[in-house]
Order: C-alpha cells, then structure tokens, then sequence
C-alpha cells in the first residue's frame, strides 16, 4: 500500500460531496488513505472505530455513491481511479479479484455491473420468470459445488 494519496478537486469540491456532514467527509478520507492500489478497503470498521465515525457517516458515503459496498462485507472507493493515478512499477493489484470483477469502469469511475439484474418497467416479470431464474441460478450454483466437491476428491487435479 502506498503512503501517499491523492484527491481529485472535482469529487470533493463537487456539491454532493460538501453537502454531507464533516464526519462522513473525514471517513471519505480516511477511507481512501487506507484503500489499497484498487481503491479496496476490508478494515472500515476499525477505521471507524480509530477515527469515532459512525455507522452513519457510512451509510451517507454508501447514499451519496462515493463507495459501494459488497455482500463479503469489502467496499470499494468508486471515484479512486479519478483521485489516484498509480505507476505500474509501483502498482500491487488487490487481493479482493472477485469484488473487482463485479466492478466496471466508466469515464475512470468504477460501477457495478448491472446487466444481470432484470428491468422491471413495461416489460413486468411474472412468477413464471421468475421461477425461471432462480432455477437456473440454483443450477448453476449447484454445479459450481459439484464442480468443487469432485476437485477436492481428486486431491485439486482435474
């Protein structure tokens, strides 16, 4: 991790980002300072915890799009790519890939996919499509540990 950390004028000067209290703010800082190479952070809560923050100041960051949370309890800072340009030689690529993956990137801005998640305007789900899906989301997932129960048995050669 790097010991120093840039901040882009047009993320904390911009009317969202001075609109929110100091406290989340300060978090929104001490955030970045703490991400990895990728803009990822998987220690908020004792940075919360050090800082006096609460889960407040959390929440409003999470509201206001400056971070996005993922269900692995990691988060990620959505503007790092604007705030923070780092060389390759001195680049380390974070270790939550997964996470990453989940992640694309527009105009240096990271959001999250979206394409699997179904629309729902003109074109209503009923029940039946719904059924499908979590079929086939039940199938795959029972796959994949399948797929993994068998590697394991092999002793990890397949």
């Amino acid at each position: 991790m790097a010991q120093k950390r840039m901040f882009n004028n047009l993320v904390i000067a911009s009317d969202d980002f001075l609109e929110m209290p100091d406290s989340s703010q300060n978090l929104y800082f001490h955030l970045s300072m703490q991400a990895d190479d990728d803009g990822f952070v998987d220690n908020w809560k004792s940075i919360m915890r050090m800082t006096g923050k609460k889960e407040d100041d959390l929440k409003i960051l999470i509201a206001k799009s400056f971070i996005i949370p993922f269900e692995t309890g990691i988060i990620v800072i959505r503007h790092w790519r604007l705030n923070n340009y780092i060389q390759k030689d001195r680049y380390k690529e974070t270790i939550h890939k997964e996470e990453k993956q989940l992640l694309k990137i527009e105009d240096n801005v990271y959001n999250l996919y979206t394409d699997c998640i179904p629309s729902i305007d003109k074109n209503r789900l009923d029940k039946t499509s719904i059924d499908n899906i979590r079929r086939n989301y039940q199938q795959r997932r029972s796959k994949r540990r399948s797929r993994r129960n068998r590697k394991r048995n092999l002793g990890g050669t397949i």
